[in-house]
Formats: structure tokens, sequence, C-alpha cells
């Protein structure tokens, strides 16, 4: 591509898909109506501001999206503020996803 533009590949295989499939049941998650959100990043200085992840899934989660936190176990910390900030229900995903 000569202009990557917006243009992010995130190949998924067979696998993965099977692994939400089952996440996504035990949870009852409702297709569509979800938002996954990770606020981690391996190097610090390329996160967003927890504070922020938790304000923009709250107004989400105030709409009636369900919110799903994804995450490294070590991020279960960084996870534990957004969830605390977020004050809404959430799925807590993080360290149980590859």
């Amino acid at each position: 591509y000569d202009d990557w533009g917006d243009y992010l590949e995130f190949p998924l295989g067979g696998l993965d898909y099977a692994l939400w499939h089952v996440l996504s049941e035990e949870h009852a998650l409702d297709p569509g109506r979800y938002v996954v959100v990770h606020p981690g990043a391996r190097m610090p200085s390329r996160r967003w501001p927890v504070e922020r992840f938790a304000s923009a899934a709250r107004q989400l989660a105030d709409d009636g999206w369900q919110i799903v936190l994804t995450g490294t176990r070590a991020e279960l910390a960084l996870a534990g503020a957004f969830a605390e900030q977020l004050a809404r229900p959430c799925v807590n995903l993080c360290g149980r996803t590859p």
C-alpha cells in the first residue's frame, strides 16, 4: 500500500474464534451489543490514560453497550483500576485471553 491510512491488519485463526465463542456464551454477551476495551500497552508511554478509557466506556455502558475488558496477566492491576473507575458492570477477561 502506498498510503496505509487507517488500514489495520489483525489476523485471527480458528482457535481465536472458538475461544471467543466459548467466552461470549459463558458471559452471555449480546452479539452486536458489546464493546471490547483493552486499556494496556507493552510500553507505558503508549498507553492512553485509564481514566479516559473508563470515561469513554462509561458513556457506552450508559447507552446500553456491554463492556468487555481484555488484557494480559501483567495488566491485572490496570484492569482493576479501569473497572473501579468505570463504576458500571463489565466482563473482565483480563488474563484469560491468549
